[in-house]
């Protein structure tokens, strides 16, 4: 609960800004690209690719990303992911991850978006590489223009993995970002990532351009903070809106 509180406070805290100001809806974060407040201007599609390392083992996965707003507040999105583990003391292990299903709504709130929602899994993932377990999850996010052509975000939830075991505990994950408009098609994004069940915490710097067909190209590298972090994480994504 005192995660949720101080992020209502900070959103309350965030300096009123122009109704001029725009939220930048069309660049999405990288570490939390369904749990934002954003408001998608069309459906959208996003192939990526993301790559972690740690002291003993790499993890790589290939993911599928779509979404539509189904109504001007209401969003679905769902994803879809092929997962690859390579230890450095064992055999590596791959296999498609449970599929994820998002929604969420976005309220009245001036030129601040505020939004809430969660996502559940359909267990049909390999249990190979620790999937086909029931997940599920809530948040609450805020995105807030600061000044021309830049925007905080932050978000709060709370999540149950592996739902239906007795092992099943409540997790916290802390989001907070921060997109610059350079140019009308580039954006700087830097983003900070805290979740408690790994106790990881993460650090990253994105950078997505915009091209003349309505895609985006979009690359992000993150470092971990600690030592149950990462060393090193990558994102590589090509976000592609259908319509405009």
């Amino acid at each position: 609960m005192k995660p949720f509180l101080l992020a209502l406070a900070l959103v309350w805290m965030l300096p009123r800004a122009a109704l001029t100001q725009e939220v930048l809806d069309d660049v999405f974060l990288f570490r939390n690209f369904t749990q934002d407040a954003r408001v998608a201007p069309s459906p959208f599609g996003e192939l990526s690719m993301f790559r972690e390392s740690f002291e003993t083992a790499t993890y790589t996965s290939f993911a599928v990303n779509a979404g539509t707003p189904l109504t001007d507040r209401f969003e679905a999105a769902l994803t879809a992911s092929y997962f690859m583990l390579d230890p450095d003391f064992a055999s590596s292990s791959s296999g498609l991850s449970d599929l994820i299903l998002h929604g969420k709504f976005n309220f009245p709130a001036d030129n601040t978006r505020l939004a809430a929602g969660g996502f559940v899994t359909l267990p049909i993932g390999s249990e190979e590489i620790g999937e086909g377990d029931l997940d599920y999850g809530a948040f609450f996010a805020a995105r807030h223009p600061v000044s021309e052509g830049t925007v905080v975000t932050g978000k709060v939830s709370a999540d149950y993995f592996d739902a239906e075991s007795d092992d099943a505990e409540l997790t916290w994950r802390l989001h907070a970002g921060v997109i610059r408009a350079v140019s009308e098609r580039v954006a700087l994004l830097g983003e900070l990532l805290i979740h408690t069940g790994t106790e990881q915490v993460t650090l990253a710097g994105g950078l997505d351009f915009a091209l003349a067909n309505a895609g985006r190209l979009r690359s992000s590298l993150g470092l971990g903070l600690n030592d149950n972090s990462s060393n090193l994480s990558l994102i590589l994504g090509y976000l592609h809106f259908l319509q405009r």
